[in-house]
């Protein structure tokens, strides 16, 4: 019995794990749950971690906001998301319906979520700052420069804006944001996000547009710092916006915005995520969205465009190519562009061809050299070949230098010798043979007598 026991107790041990690991299990860390000013209702923000090979991911980006009444029921709910989640904070209330609380994401980036307790509703701006410690002074300063802000009305919508001196720029018109200081923003910043937000709205709907993304990294400033000039994607097709920097409110910086439509020609990488436009409509150009799993700008051999100012009146839209890694990022102006929005387009000069990469050859076999004859080499290459071993008489006689055929050579009276090698023209005759010197008579033919040549005797 009692081993029939501890068998059960083991297999329900290894059915709970397997659930533990079944697909779609999650696990849910809450935050410390904050009563409003009137005593009515609790807030609570719940970290939504999937448990993935049976363990859970902590750094989930999966966020719910929940308000219960007194009773502890759930009377307001709202899923917001993100990249990642290091650290939830403690939500706060800001008044007796706004509640917000802030995360962070990674170093130097962080998050607030401003959530409306009443109607649902929620606005998240997200921002990365940048701290550095002043030598003059020893004092830590941050400079705001990046923030996008996302509205959960019916449906999340993030928008990305262009930053200057740490205030949104375009297209959310936001001023400077204070020092961040592990806190929610207060109450007038939130004030200022719903009021650009809500700009935004009037001023698509006044230019009839149903989106505009604008292009990431080709906005340029004035030289006298008071306009801004950007390229941006309405519908799908290429535009250049003029905004002044110095403006009383987001809807008066919009309503004094130019929006210049460009030709087709000039192709964005925020075609690729622009909004279908309904039947029978005219779309841009196919071969101006990059196909799926490319893009034409950040990598060699792609190019992009982007905006550059001539002056304080005029506006260039220029291409940037980039050939090889070897080669400079290649720049031409297409289009000039005053700041009322008349475009003008400019002449440009062939672009140089680039070589085109040599593709390797497979190896040849080599064949084997034909060997030629000395003379024959010497005469293509216009040197003796070196003799390795004594040459016969007959290849001497054929590097013998030619006669002067001009002049009959002479007749000589006897042959030489075969054996004998023929001499060059012009070489010495050899010296005669000596005469042999007759031998000394000997000692007893000289005692005989009848010897008369005594000049004989040694």
């Amino acid at each position: 019995m009692l081993r029939a026991s501890r068998l059960l107790s083991v297999v329900l041990v290894v059915l709970a794990g397997a659930a533990m690991a079944a697909p779609g299990d999650t696990r849910v860390g809450s935050t410390r749950p904050v009563r409003s000013p009137d005593g009515t209702r609790m807030v609570v923000v719940d970290h939504v971690m999937p448990v993935v090979d049976g363990e859970a991911d902590r750094f989930s980006g999966r966020m719910v906001v929940r308000v219960t009444d007194a009773e502890g029921t759930t009377t307001r709910r709202r899923q917001v998301e993100t990249s990642q989640i290091s650290v939830i904070q403690s939500p706060r209330w800001l008044d007796d319906a706004l509640v917000a609380y802030f995360y962070n994401i990674k170093k130097n980036a962080n998050g607030i979520v401003y959530f409306d307790s009443r109607t649902g509703a929620a606005v998240q701006v997200e921002f990365v700052t940048t701290a550095r410690r002043m030598a003059a002074t020893n004092k830590v300063e941050t400079a705001v420069t990046s923030i996008e802000v996302t509205e959960y009305a019916t449906g999340p919508q993030r928008i990305a804006t262009f930053v200057r001196d740490g205030a949104g720029v375009f297209p959310l018109f936001i001023r400077t944001l204070p020092p961040f200081e592990n806190a929610p923003y207060p109450r007038p910043v939130y004030d200022d996000l719903r009021a650009a937000l809500a700009a935004r709205k009037d001023f698509l709907a006044a230019r009839k547009i149903r989106e505009m993304d604008p292009e990431v990294a080709s906005e340029s400033f004035s030289p006298d710092g008071k306009y801004l000039a950007a390229l941006a994607c309405n519908d799908g097709k290429p535009a250049l916006v003029v905004v002044p920097l110095h403006a009383d409110s987001a809807r008066v910086a919009l309503q004094a915005t130019v929006v210049a439509p460009l030709d087709e020609e000039v192709t964005l990488n925020c075609n690729a995520d622009a909004p279908a436009a309904p039947e029978g409509e005219k779309t841009a150009d196919a071969t101006s969205v990059p196909a799926p799993g490319q893009t034409q700008s950040g990598e060699f051999g792609g190019y992009r465009f982007t905006t550059e100012w001539k002056d304080a009146a005029t506006i260039l839209i220029v291409k940037e190519t980039f050939e090889t890694e070897e080669q400079p990022m290649q720049r031409e102006p297409y289009f000039a562009v005053t700041a009322a929005g008349q475009a003008t387009r400019l002449e440009r000069k062939p672009a140089p061809r680039t070589p085109a990469a040599k593709t390797p050859e497979p190896e040849a076999v080599q064949a084997k050299p034909v060997e030629t004859a000395p003379a024959d080499k010497a005469a293509s290459t216009g040197e003796k070949p070196a003799a390795k071993t004594p040459k016969p008489a007959a290849d001497t006689a054929r590097r013998t230098p030619k006669p002067d055929r001009t002049r009959k050579p002479e007749a000589r009276s006897t042959p030489k010798p075969r054996a004998t090698p023929k001499t060059e023209a012009g070489a010495p005759e050899p010296a005669p043979k000596p005469t042999p010197t007759p031998k000394p008579k000997s000692l007893l033919r000289r005692l005989l007598p009848g010897d008369s040549n005594p000049a004989t005797t040694p």
